[in-house]
């Protein structure tokens, strides 16, 4: 009897422990849609406070305009005729049919659904790795993770981390999984490509999948392999800029007045200096996982994309994305040896835990966003709360109650403000270039290496001019009997001891152009705009 019976036990213990996996991988798949939730909330309550983001608009308005990319400098008056390319085109432009189409509201809805793009990005590499649904979802929640330390606020790079991530996953379900669609993923990963290319200039990190597929790689792959770099490569020469990619890089990766010497951006610090405790997880990788158990070329090739994302974190600041799109595989394999849980308790808390410490970093966006939001304005206020430019809008609010600002007027202002007083008022044409980077055009006082009397910048030449009250040419403006100080601005809310922003004008034009009555406040007092009801 007892015979008979055991094929039933076993039969039973099987059936019990498929189960208990099918209600494990249930529960992890909930986990990830959670996570989805959360990273949304987090991202899409992230305030529109990017200094970067009002040059992102103004240069996708000038693109769904003129329905063509810039090749030549769209706004600045200090290069006219210089060339300029437009490379996160894709990006800006979508940027601007958002808050075109639904206005603030647009850019956090669109801020949300990349981060859940992130999520499900990540968990998918995870998945073509060979991680089960549970460490793949802890992949996508590193990924949002990451993702919003590099890029906290909304900017063409968020989306890198959705497109590099689908690279990975794409490329070896391409040549490592041989599945039997293989037009359908060739064509995704060159859609992949070809977006990455219209992105960001880091977009030939989506070629980093082929080195270490090529590593890989046996005789049976090699097919597989040339259509997935052809699919990459084809990708890039999608864009409208595929004739100019030499141009390209040696335009905004060369010597410039901005990467020379001590930068004044942010994004470009020294990553160690800014971000230790993320640079010393990446850098501890390879003494986490087991390369033993992988081939020497293999171990080579993760070895030089680890090692190049490193030296580039280790320099600028803007490496940490590289940096990890280029360990993903690395991450995956410090993942595999994660013991698993098989107290299904345990494993459930985990399933819970992830996505809720994702909404632990949520309220701080949500009071952020709650204190900026009255500053969000659409097109028709064209108001944003910047971080670093938002001192300048007392001056821009007087200019636009006071003044009647014919289109070109030349305005001399700083590298903190360009972007954000292009995209506030149009017809201004500000001294600093789209890309803030060259020395005839960019806030020479914000550039160490730059000396003298040029640290003046083009101010004799200009017709209003909005610089901080500390900088060299402000005391310049000030003893000119040509130009006139209407006022400074008070300090702007969340930045109490920032540099206060003056407004000059030349005479000349303030007689032409002015209605104002000639009695200077003593401050250009900032006005709230309250949110319509």
């Amino acid at each position: 009897m007892d015979a008979l019976c055991a094929p039933r036990r076993a039969i039973a213990r099987e059936a019990g422990e498929s189960l208990a996996v099918i209600t494990r991988d249930r529960a992890w798949w909930l986990s990830l849609l959670a996570c989805c939730a959360g990273a949304a909330v987090w991202a899409g309550f992230a305030p529109l406070a990017d200094p970067d983001l009002p040059m992102h608009l103004s240069v996708g308005e000038w693109i769904y305009s003129h329905r063509r990319v810039p090749y030549v400098e769209p706004f600045a008056w200090t290069r006219p005729g210089e060339p300029y390319y437009a490379y996160s085109w894709i990006a800006q432009l979508l940027l601007y049919v958002a808050m075109r189409a639904f206005g603030p509201a647009g850019l956090h809805v669109l801020s949300a659904l990349a981060a859940v793009a992130i999520v499900l990005a990540g968990a998918a590499a995870g998945r073509s790795m060979g991680l089960g649904v549970s460490k793949s979802t802890i992949l996508g929640a590193l990924c949002i993770a990451m993702a919003m330390e590099s890029t906290p606020f909304l900017r063409p790079q968020l989306f890198m981390h959705a497109l590099v991530p689908l690279a990975w996953a794409l490329s070896f379900w391409i040549v490592r999984h041989r599945g039997p669609r293989l037009s359908f993923g060739v064509l995704a990963l060159w859609l992949v490509s070809a977006l990455a290319a219209g992105m960001h200039i880091t977009f030939l990190v989506a070629a980093a999948p082929l080195l270490l597929l090529a590593a890989r790689a046996n005789a049976d792959d090699l097919p597989r392999l040339l259509a997935a770099s052809a699919a990459v490569v084809v990708g890039w020469l999608a864009s409208p800029y595929a004739m100019n990619w030499p141009a390209v890089f040696a335009l905004n990766l060369g010597y410039n007045a901005i990467t020379a010497g001590q930068s004044p951006a942010g994004e470009l610090a020294p990553g160690f200096a800014v971000a230790p405790v993320v640079g010393v997880a990446l850098a501890s990788l390879p003494l986490v996982v087991n390369l033993r158990t992988t081939r020497a070329l293999e171990r080579a090739a993760v070895g030089v994309l680890w090692l190049a994302g490193l030296v580039v974190f280790a320099r600028y600041f803007k490496g940490l994305s590289p940096w990890w799109w280029c360990a993903l595989p690395l991450v995956a394999m410090a993942l595999q040896r994660l013991p698993e849980t098989s107290e299904r308790r345990i494993d459930l808390s985990w399933a819970i835990l992830l996505p809720a410490t994702l909404l632990a970093f949520t309220p701080t966006n949500v009071r952020l966003w709650n204190a900026t939001r009255v500053h969000e304005g659409g097109l028709a206020t064209r108001t944003l709360p910047s971080l670093k430019a938002f001192a300048a809008e007392p001056a821009a609010q007087w200019l636009e109650t006071h003044a009647a600002i014919p289109p070109g007027t030349r305005l001399l202002t700083t590298f903190n403000y360009g972007s954000y007083l292009t995209w506030r008022l149009p017809a201004l044409s500000a001294s600093i270039d789209s890309r803030g980077v060259f020395p005839d055009s960019a806030a020479l006082p914000d550039v160490p290496t730059t000396a003298g009397e040029r640290s003046f910048g083009p101010w004799a030449s200009a017709d209003v001019a909005i610089v901080p009250v500390s900088y060299p040419v402000a005391s310049v403006l000030d003893r000119d009997p040509r130009w006139r100080r209407v006022g400074t601005a008070v300090a702007a809310p969340w930045a109490p001891s920032g540099p206060l922003a003056g407004l000059w004008v030349r005479q000349t034009w303030l007689r032409a152009h002015s209605t104002w009555d000639g009695v200077s406040p003593d401050s250009l007092r900032l006005t709230e705009r309250r949110p319509a009801r």
